[in-house]
Formats: structure tokens, C-alpha cells, sequence
């Protein structure tokens, strides 16, 4: 792929309409409220072709389920672990 061959290659590959990386949200902490939008926005970048896959970095079961309730598919979840 010319995409690796240079860095300006590589930039002008992510300038295509449909990048071929992945998209990851991560969140700090859920006493921001807007984390929700958020991810909408996200899903609806992915929808205009803007990246193909959508990933959540540090989200718990709880919400996950918020976002799958409102139909955004996530490709993958990174759960959040504390070792102590």
C-alpha cells in the first residue's frame, strides 16, 4: 500500500473519505454528561464514511447497554481494569 511509504503519503491516505483506521473513544470520567453525544457524533461520522469501526476505551457494562440501546454498532470494547 503507497500509504507506507512516506508520512506525506500517510496523510494524504487519512484525507481519503473513508480512512481505513479504526475510530476509539475514550472516556475519563462519566460526571461529564455529554459523553452520550459524543459518541453519536462518532456513529455518525462512521456513517458518512468517515472511519469504519468504532471502539470504546474504558466503558462498563452499564454504558455499553446505553449506547447499543440507541442502535450504534461498536466494534470493540476495551473494559476498564484496576489492579490493586
Amino acid at each position: 500500500m503507497a500509504c507506507r511509504t512516506s508520512p506525506s503519503k500517510r496523510a494524504t491516505c487519512l484525507r481519503r473519505p473513508s480512512a481505513p483506521l479504526p475510530a476509539q473513544l475514550h472516556w475519563g470520567t462519566w460526571k461529564q454528561p455529554r459523553w452520550l453525544d459524543t459518541v453519536q457524533w462518532l456513529a455518525d461520522e462512521q456513517a458518512a464514511g468517515r472511519f469504519k469501526h468504532l471502539g470504546l476505551v474504558n466503558f462498563d457494562a452499564e454504558h455499553v447497554a446505553a449506547v447499543l440501546d440507541r442502535g450504534i454498532k461498536v466494534a470493540a470494547v476495551q473494559v476498564r481494569v484496576q489492579l490493586r
